[in-house]
């Protein structure tokens, strides 16, 4: 079987798992040299660090924001967080969430009976949010967290499956005899350019979602 043929049909098959995939594609991306790809996929497997602002665009949702807020003499929990009380410089830190996860993190969640999970805001959020918003009756925020859905675990998957056929298929018009013996005949620019207009071209979001911290935790929900 042909090389770029061999990957659409894993592409193809639903029981291949898409970081089986990347690893496949990152053989190609090793034989032909083309460091973009190899980058592209590695962040894939790996994760996106905390240091790389470009990220791809199906990495980037807008979920709702909830936490749990208390004054000297209640608590509510599951309160929801409206955004127009976040001053205009800081709203991109709170009403946009960035996965930066492995690939493998979200085939695992989509395969949990969770329908939701909640990705902790650092806390450093939670102190810029109390010290930039003045909430009624003296209440302070103590934790909060994006909601957000399985489904967006499914869409990300899909998303990379189907841009990821889509670089495979027009170089497989380009190179329908590529074998493991003749990796010569490949032009790398040309795989290149191909890649960044299947993969990129939606653009990135260019700069750090966890700026004031880092880290998010992920706790999963049931109903």
């Amino acid at each position: 079987m042909k090389v770029l043929e061999e990957i659409r049909e894993m592409i193809l098959t639903p029981s291949v798992s898409l970081s089986e995939i990347l690893r496949k594609t990152f053989v190609f991306a090793y034989k032909t040299k083309n460091e973009k790809i190899k980058k592209w996929i590695e962040n894939e497997l790996n994760g996106y660090s905390l240091d790389i602002i470009e990220i791809p665009y199906y990495r980037i949702i807008h979920p709702d924001c909830y936490g749990t807020i208390i004054n000297l003499v209640q608590k509510i929990e599951n309160f929801p967080i409206p955004f127009c009380n976040i001053p205009e410089n800081l709203k991109h830190h709170y009403n946009v969430f960035i996965f930066r996860e492995a690939i493998n993190v979200f085939e695992e969640h989509i395969k949990s009976d969770s329908f939701s999970f909640n990705m902790l805001w650092p806390p450093d959020y939670i102190a810029v949010y109390n010290s930039s918003v003045k909430m009624d009756l003296g209440y302070s925020l103590v934790q909060a967290w994006w909601l957000v859905p399985k489904t967006s675990f499914g869409e990300l998957l899909e998303r990379v499956r189907n841009t990821l056929l889509k670089f495979i298929l027009e170089l497989e018009e380009e190179y329908p005899s590529l074998t493991e013996e003749n990796y010569n005949i490949v032009s790398k620019e040309k795989v290149e350019q191909t890649f960044i207009n299947c993969i990129f071209n939606n653009g990135l979001i260019i700069g750090n979602g966890n700026e004031f911290s880092g880290e998010t935790n992920i706790e999963s929900q049931g109903d």
